[in-house]
């Protein structure tokens, strides 16, 4: 007798015990083939990669941690600018990062010349204000559109 699993393959199951009631239900009791092989790819136990895997896992097991990624070379030029500028820190200096500033750009001396505007209060945001005489065109202005509008309805 066959069953279906989750994947839609069936599985070679033996029947145990069959029993049978009178009102001719079937109760079978399975018992499925245990396989000796495992599934998947056999693995080589001999093979280089096999006992690599079981070196790393004793090491693990005894304590030492294996190192992960690239060796740090303490000679590098990465690694003397690093300790250059930790070394700065500790001595309380300033930490450069990014692009340095050209001051006498256009763009630094629009940016000061805002910032001396800020500080004077000179420099408005924002969409200037409508002085009274303005107020007053813009109020005819919307008058006579409208009494133009009802003249042509």
């Amino acid at each position: 007798m066959a069953t279906k699993t989750k994947s839609n393959k069936t599985k070679n199951v033996t029947p145990k015990n069959v029993t049978s009631n009178s009102n001719t239900e079937v109760k079978v009791e399975t018992a499925v083939e245990p396989k000796g092989k495992s599934p998947g790819r056999p693995i080589n136990k001999n093979s280089k990669r096999q006992i690599e895997l079981r070196e790393k896992e004793a090491a693990i097991k005894a304590g030492h941690v294996p190192q992960k990624g690239r060796p740090i070379n303490p000679n590098s030029k990465r690694q003397k600018m690093l300790a250059e500028r930790e070394a700065r820190v500790k001595e309380g200096g300033e930490v450069k990062r990014g692009r340095p500033i050209n001051p006498n750009s256009k763009r630094q001396q629009f940016i000061n010349d805002i910032e001396k505007r800020k500080a004077n209060g000179t420099y408005k945001l924002g969409r200037p204000k409508m002085t009274e005489e303005q107020k007053a065109e813009a109020k005819k202005a919307k008058e006579a559109k409208a009494l133009a509008e009802a003249v042509e309805a």
